[in-house]
């Protein structure tokens, strides 16, 4: 690592002692480029997030679904009292096992479960950080109770 002095056409090559200033003048620089303006990750996840969800329950025949993954990429599933208990996925139902059998296949026996969840409250930098920790693309965001707003 290569550091700046206090004059900037000098350059040091002693390690600095902190990193965090460095931390503060990326973060500030690339949050244009990692943030949408709309997506600011100071503000709360209730303020971008989507609404008038489309949801299933683990009964549902896939076959039945499979034509919304034409407009959307994931859809939470519901137990009978709102809570969220998995995803299912446009990549869960093109898997070719499930393709084959269609008619015959339920929500249950492809979606992902647990649920991976967030409540409204939180901040987007951390459901951004929820999302790369588990490696996913969509999660649903629900209330004190549990039930998916």
């Amino acid at each position: 690592v290569v550091a700046a002095t206090e004059n900037d056409d000098e350059l040091s090559k002693e390690w600095p002692t902190s990193y965090s200033n460095f931390y503060e003048d990326i973060t500030e620089n690339l949050r244009p480029l990692l943030f949408l303006p709309e997506a600011d990750p100071d503000k709360g996840v209730d303020s971008v997030m989507s609404t008038g969800l489309i949801t299933t329950t683990p009964e549902t025949m896939v076959s039945t679904i499979v034509s919304v993954f034409e407009e959307i990429t994931g859809i939470p599933v519901l137990d009978a009292d709102g809570g969220c208990i998995g995803m299912i996925s446009k990549k869960d139902v093109s898997k070719k096992s499930v393709l084959e059998q269609i008619e015959e296949v339920s929500v249950e026996e492809v979606m992902n479960s647990p649920a991976i969840t967030m409540h409204h409250s939180l901040l987007i930098a951390d459901a951004a950080a929820i999302m790369l920790k588990h490696k996913i693309h969509r999660v649903p965001v629900v209330d004190d109770d549990g039930k998916v707003v």
